[in-house]
């Protein structure tokens, strides 16, 4: 059996035209990230867009942001559990790098970083997690149960996943990022 060692030289040596490249592309992605959250920044100096409307920094702490998710959160989960006809106990605002929305038991819980993703992500997001009430797994049913609700999701889904790390980045740089997602 080959150790590590030999593999990763096997792979460099099999794969060496490759591997520029794969770092070139890296780059370019690592650089457009930036370039897309330095053009925030500079198209709204001391401002944050929270669900449309433009907020003041020295207005917001991690506290008031937090109270804006819950609110518009809970809006959305009413609105759709009615539509969806299903129960849940609890909305929770969690603070974790692991997952951007998660249902355990009855319970909802939404990442902190979507309190800068467009609305429409959100409710996505929400549509997702309520539809784990019914299908705990995400089966052929789950993701038919969230193409009923929300018929755009796949496009939704890629684009939450870029949002969220731009968003951590913005709230990072005006220090209204909890420590716990650093």
């Amino acid at each position: 059996m080959k150790n590590k060692i030999n593999l990763a030289q096997e792979y460099i040596t099999n794969n060496s035209a490759k591997i520029p490249k794969i770092f070139e592309k890296q780059i370019r992605r690592d650089h457009n990230f930036q370039k897309n959250i330095q053009a925030y920044i500079q198209s709204h100096p001391n401002k944050l867009i929270v669900f449309g409307m433009e907020h003041n920094i020295n207005d917001l702490s991690i506290e008031s942001l937090t109270q804006m998710l819950y609110t518009k959160s809970l809006m959305i989960i009413n609105e759709f559990v009615e539509i969806m006809n299903l129960h849940y106990s609890k909305l929770i605002i969690s603070y974790t790098k692991g997952y951007l929305g998660q249902c355990k038991g009855d319970i909802i819980k939404i990442d902190y970083r979507n309190v800068l993703c467009e609305l429409d992500l959100l409710r996505y997001l929400i549509v997702h997690e309520l539809s784990h009430l019914r299908y705990r797994n995400h089966s052929k049913q789950f993701w038919n149960e969230v193409a009923t609700y929300y018929p755009q999701y796949k496009i939704a889904r890629k684009e939450l996943k870029i949002v969220a790390n731009r968003n951590a980045e913005i709230l990072k740089y005006y220090d209204l990022l909890p420590s716990k997602l650093h």
